[in-house]
């Protein structure tokens, strides 16, 4: 068994270091080791549409407490689902079919024209 896995399922949030900065904004991943979010054109201009700027976010497979989660591409989504957009994994979003491309734009465009 992964234990990072079992860790998520008890609850149970790893350890950090006390210097490290905590940054304001959170894009939850699933540690895909082939996809580094931070290297990926497409992170950035979705950041970018949504007004975050890549290096104001920090990338981690679960939520901190008292940051924005601004973007989830998660395959299980967790409760409760706070982030401003959803999308599927990475590598699925990477793929050829623009399905989920579309269904990420439409999020956006929802959130960009939502009331202030």
């Amino acid at each position: 068994m992964d234990k990072t896995v079992f860790l998520d399922a008890m609850g149970i949030s790893r350890w950090r270091f006390g210097a490290e900065e905590v940054k304001p904004y959170m894009v939850l991943w699933d540690d895909e080791l082939d996809y580094y979010p931070e290297k990926q054109p497409l992170v950035a201009q979705v950041l970018t549409l949504l007004g975050v700027e890549l290096t104001q976010c920090q990338f981690d497979s679960m939520p901190a407490k008292g940051v924005q989660v601004v973007w989830d591409m998660r395959q299980t989504k967790t409760r409760p689902r706070t982030a401003w957009v959803n999308s599927e994994p990475l590598k699925t979003l990477l793929s050829n079919d623009g399905s989920h491309k579309r269904s990420l734009w439409q999020q956006i465009y929802q959130h960009l024209n939502q009331p202030k």
